[in-house]
């Protein structure tokens, strides 16, 4: 493979990379919004309940699907920014990752080894 043969699937590569971010941002984004949505639906729910029935505990019920609510949208926004923090973090794997994986960079358009050093195994910590 010659080096405009890789430069190419290089490029490839990182757009297909950024579309599938975009991708999963949006994904992330309507699950936030199906978490909007059921709560909207518990919250008519808790507001007719006592109207529409006539039961006894009509109250118990309204505040029951008001708390609901509550806990529902507690965790559509827990886990949307929870998703969103990941996504952040994945957006550094972009581009030339195999490089930075090895400690390679490039500065000035040439390849530049970054020097590591290496711990002993019962250094690290887990």
């Amino acid at each position: 493979m010659n080096e405009n043969q890789s430069e190419q699937f290089n490029k490839d590569l990182v757009l297909r990379e950024k579309l599938a971010l975009q991708r999963t941002i949006m994904a992330n984004q309507t699950t936030f919004l199906a978490f909007l949505r059921t709560s909207l639906y518990f919250v008519v729910a808790g507001l007719t309940i006592h109207q529409v029935l006539e039961i006894k505990g009509g109250h118990f019920f309204e505040g029951l699907f008001l708390s609901i609510v509550s806990v529902l949208l507690l965790i559509g926004i827990i886990n949307f920014f929870v998703q969103k923090k990941s996504i952040e973090q994945s957006k550094i794997h972009i581009g030339n990752y195999k490089m930075e994986y090895f400690g390679e960079t490039v500065e000035n358009g040439v390849l530049q080894k970054e020097k590591r050093t290496k711990k002993p195994i019962h250094q690290i910590k887990k």
